[in-house]
């Protein structure tokens, strides 16, 4: 079952839930480890997939998502007719496995202003959750100081608290030249930053002397690409300003 596919993407689903979640108080952040929303208040991690239609995949997603928090809702764009009977099928089925449903509405055609609609809530608990993968997505989201994501994209690298530590990484050996692993601990970057800086996995770092560490030239290059405009400039701007101590 589903519902005509209009021109719009999936992205577009992003911001009117993340405007809608946030202004009830949720700390909202998009694509945590393959999840479309992660969202956390008052200690409680709700998670939404989003689509341009209701189908099999999504029910998948979603089932999958319970693993992680009772609180798993979809989104998909509001439906012409709302209460008929694909609606009605939808409602039940989501009902039945306790998932939360959230209409969209994008501001076209019969949808005249954007927003959201809450039409079902998730069951409030689920069993057989993971807290190995609950505790992997609280910890993602604790390590991002920006959503410079948008739920749903396609085509362009995430944004993670693995890639933003490096990035911190990158700044501070860009203001103060060859530093050590444990200098960088010091002035505020994780512990792991001397398996970052070995491993190298984006190619920003290169060991200049024992113990020591630079940028590469391809370092140097990410952060004059982000000081024009690149998909992390917001990061990039912020360490360099100051949020490095």
């Amino acid at each position: 079952m589903s519902f005509k596919r209009q021109n719009f993407k999936e992205a577009d689903l992003y911001k009117p839930v993340k405007d809608f979640f946030t202004g009830l108080g949720y700390a909202v952040n998009a694509e945590v480890k393959g999840i479309d929303v992660a969202m956390v208040k008052d200690g409680i991690l709700t998670v939404i997939e989003l689509k341009k239609a209701f189908n099999m995949t999504l029910l998948y997603q979603a089932v999958d998502r319970q693993s992680i928090t009772s609180q798993v809702y979809v989104a998909i764009p509001r439906p012409r007719y709302t209460r008929g009977r694909e609606c009605a099928l939808m409602r039940r089925i989501l009902k039945k496995l306790g998932i939360g449903l959230i209409f969209v509405s994008l501001g076209r055609n019969q949808d005249k202003t954007p927003g959201v609609i809450i039409d079902t809530l998730p069951t409030p608990e689920v069993k057989n959750a993971s807290k190995k993968r609950k505790e992997s997505v609280l910890t993602e989201l604790a390590g991002r100081s920006a959503d410079v994501n948008t739920g749903g994209q396609t085509g362009k690298p995430i944004g993670t608290a693995y890639r933003e530590q490096s990035i911190k990484i990158a700044c501070l050996l860009e203001k103060y030249g060859a530093l050590s692993p444990k200098e960088l601990v010091d002035m505020g970057c994780a512990k792991g930053a001397r398996t970052m800086l070995y491993r190298n996995h984006h190619g920003w770092f290169e060991h200049v002397s024992k113990g020591l560490y630079g940028l590469s030239a391809q370092g140097i290059g990410m952060l004059m690409d982000e000081a024009t405009g690149g998909d992390f400039a917001e990061i990039v701007k912020s360490y360099r300003e100051g949020g490095n101590d």
